[in-house]
């Protein structure tokens, strides 16, 4: 929607009444409600592609940066950590290869923060 947050999501939601078992357009909604700052509704969507399709990297990773921004740090280490490795990672390396590196300084920082 041309840099228009709002008409994206308006796009996406619309997007959405014709195809509710999309994980893509769900995993889109949820990257655009995390840019959104809104991180609950953010996580409820990627939550919702990851029911259609377990492994799927890009939903894992806004999960998991929704997850860390609301302050739970031991579920967003969870995600983060399923996203290291195996089909998940391969998935986001395959659809958005920058993101790979960021999520792993994320888990870095993360497990850091604990202690």
């Amino acid at each position: 929607s041309r840099g228009n947050l709002g008409g994206g999501l308006g796009v996406l939601y619309d997007a959405l009444q014709g195809e509710p078992l999309s994980h893509d357009l769900l995993s889109d909604m949820a990257a655009l409600l995390l840019a959104a700052g809104k991180l609950e509704h953010a996580a409820a969507y990627a939550e919702r592609a990851l029911r259609l399709r377990t492994q799927h990297g890009p939903s894992l990773y806004t999960l998991a940066f929704a997850l860390s921004g609301q302050g739970r740090v031991d579920h967003a280490i969870g995600v983060l950590t399923e996203l290291q490795g195996g089909a998940g990672r391969d998935s986001l390396q395959a659809e958005a290869p920058e993101l790979v590196p960021v999520a792993m300084i994320e888990l870095e920082r993360l497990r850091r923060s604990r202690g």
